[in-house]
């Protein structure tokens, strides 16, 4: 249910270690400008303390009947069920680290599966990996703790993302932050718009009842990244090239959580 927010326990076993959170979005599997190999060269580097979850457009899942569908753009597989197909590709794929992934969000790009062919590609993978689906926006908390009973918790939002996407390097971090601080929490993750990007903030609370203090508590807003590249190296003209976007940086953001006396340390790495 939307309104039970999931609570994901992880335990650390030293205050030297650094809890590493990987969001996945915007692969465009299907696509022939998708970088698969990077792709999974990015899951594949991880360590006990790296945890992953989906946000969304991990397939382009457009096909035949879709008005954007172009044969020589397209690597979908020739199959009676391209829709099948590309969901057993992504189990197989996502199978080594099942165990590691938070949830399953949704993009734009799956849900015009869902309008045009009544399935859900991404609630689908959730039910074939085990793993909850919490949709297009989401919130989730990350209760992380020590058998010593230390306790932190860090907040996320995260959303697939809206709008056309930009043309310039401030364009979409500015949109994104005016939008999370609409929301309460530690970090805000969004996609669509195919940028590396984050900004770290300060955002001042008053706590405490018997003795009232001022904090800053940090919060952070990040764009995740995309495997899909802009520009190809054929004479086969991508969607983004049309629309005058600049060429893509291919990858995806690290989060990285520190546990410290006063709360969490919170830093990214690309």
């Amino acid at each position: 249910m939307k309104d039970q927010i999931l609570v994901y326990p992880i335990e650390y076993k030293s205050r030297r270690d650094i809890i590493k959170i990987k969001p996945l979005m915007d692969l465009h599997l299907g696509s022939k400008s998708c970088d698969l190999k990077a792709f999974k060269e990015f899951i594949k580097d991880r360590d006990e303390n790296t945890y992953f979850y989906t946000n969304g457009d991990l397939w382009d899942a457009i096909y035949f009947s879709d008005k954007r569908f172009k044969a020589g753009i397209q690597d979908n597989p020739i199959d009676d069920a391209p829709i099948d197909e590309e969901i057993k590709e992504m189990v197989k794929m996502l199978a080594p680290i099942q165990d590691r992934i938070i949830c399953i969000g949704h993009g734009n790009h799956e849900e015009t599966i869902v309008k045009r062919n009544h399935t859900n590609m991404s609630k689908r993978l959730a039910e074939a990996l085990n793993v909850p689906y919490l949709g297009y926006s989401f919130w989730f908390r990350l209760h992380i703790f020590h058998d010593t009973g230390r306790v932190r918790k860090v907040d996320f939002f995260s959303t697939h993302g809206f709008g056309g996407g930009t043309r310039t390097e401030g364009g979409s971090i500015t949109k994104y932050s005016k939008f999370g601080d609409r929301f309460d929490a530690d970090i805000i993750v969004c996609g669509h718009d195919h940028r590396k990007q984050f900004v770290r903030y300060p955002i001042m609370s008053i706590i405490g009842e018997k003795e009232v203090r001022l904090i800053a508590k940090p919060k952070m807003v990040c764009l995740g990244g995309s495997w899909k590249k802009a520009y190809l190296t054929d004479a086969c003209t991508t969607w983004e090239e049309t629309k005058g976007f600049t060429a893509s940086e291919i990858g995806g953001i690290t989060i990285e959580i520190k546990v410290r006396d006063n709360g969490v340390g919170l830093n990214v790495s690309m």
